[in-house]
């Protein structure tokens, strides 16, 4: 074969490469969901690339600080839950990830002694608290998670409502949108940083 045929089948390919890639996109397109937030954040982050520098450059550190500690990494784990059934100890198994990535741990829903199996690994975890109905036990859990070495806590706004519009219910436990204030009696009874996670509007 000559270097003349073999490049123009080697671009051949790479044009028939390209058009399947847009057919993909084009029925990507096609399935669109008005308003689905999911898709709006994966098209986003697929838009996101690196830009090249080379003058005065130098070698790049992911390092970042957080609540006055440093991680080898900013990108962390989302706050998942009920591992377990993916894999026994599925938590624990997140975090042990997270402190070899050396990367900040989150939490979700999970009873107190999961918690404290979490921590134990030594990874730093941010724990995240359900809009419970029982404000009682929001402050319960809040208390727990700091007294038992947690890196920040929180809570996830956005599971007040379910897909009707009315208050979620979760593993049996009841929701229910928080006030300005009811969060700010949160944030008080925190030892540690407070984190307001779900929020989706520029008002809130």
């Amino acid at each position: 074969r000559s270097a003349t045929s073999i490049a123009l089948r080697r671009t051949t390919k790479r044009k028939h490469w390209y058009a399947r890639q847009d057919a993909q996109r084009g029925a990507k397109m096609s399935q669109k969901k008005p308003g689905d937030s999911n898709q709006i954040t994966r098209e986003y982050f697929d838009s996101l690339l690196i830009e090249m520098r080379h003058i005065d450059g130098v070698c790049p550190s992911t390092q970042f600080k957080l609540y006055g500690e440093t991680f080898r990494t900013p990108v962390m784990t989302a706050a998942l839950s009920h591992l377990d059934n993916v894999c026994p100890d599925g938590m624990e198994k997140q975090a042990e990830g997270a402190l070899r990535a050396g990367a900040v741990n989150w939490a979700g829903m999970g009873d107190e002694a999961e918690l404290e199996r979490i921590v134990a690994t030594g990874a730093r975890t941010i724990k995240i608290i359900k809009p419970y109905e029982d404000n009682d036990y929001v402050m319960e859990r809040i208390r727990h998670a700091c007294s038992c070495g947690c890196l920040a806590v929180g809570m996830d706004l956005d599971h007040s409502f379910n897909g009707r519009g009315e208050p979620d219910e979760v593993c049996g436990y009841r929701m229910k949108a928080k006030s300005l204030e009811e969060l700010k009696a949160f944030v008080r009874a925190s030892t540690r940083p407070f984190v307001v996670k779900g929020v989706l509007s520029s008002q809130d």
